[in-house]
């Protein structure tokens, strides 16, 4: 990953297989204080990947608000990365009952067929408060 985690946000890891819950101080979660996500991962081998995704946690008591875009990319030799799929999210500021609201949050791009070792995750912090992501997942099934 080329972004650090921010204290006391930084207990987890984004290919652990944890989930964090709705709950911002649940350790599975990692915090990005004004900055983007990055995430780079080596999967060993290459494969067929079939499907990428990201959870990302909402609540905006805290000042905790999703990537305003996220990036799915995948590569062979880590170097050059190739973009499968880029999602714009929706800021939820229209909805008045969600103030007091915390949930998560997946970013998916599915019905993928790329040969690739190297996967690469950038969650874009549009807002420039908080981001949240407890895992990255790679041809999982959901």
């Amino acid at each position: 990953m080329c972004c650090r985690t921010n204290a006391p946000y930084s207990g987890g890891n984004l290919t652990d297989g944890k989930f964090g819950v709705e709950d911002y101080t649940d350790k599975n979660w990692l915090g990005f204080e004004k900055k983007d996500i990055v995430a780079t991962i080596d999967i060993g081998t290459e494969q067929t990947i079939k499907s990428l995704a990201a959870r990302f946690l909402t609540y905006k008591l805290k000042n905790i608000f999703l990537p305003t875009s996220v990036e799915f990319s995948v590569s062979e030799d880590g170097k050059n990365f190739k973009t499968l799929k880029t999602l714009k999210t929706v800021i939820m500021d229209q909805y008045l009952n969600d103030r007091y609201d915390c949930w998560i949050d997946m970013a998916t791009a599915d019905h993928l067929n790329e040969n690739a070792r190297f996967v690469r995750v950038y969650a874009i912090n549009g807002i420039g408060q908080w981001i949240f992501a407890d895992e990255i997942l790679v041809n999982a099934v959901y």
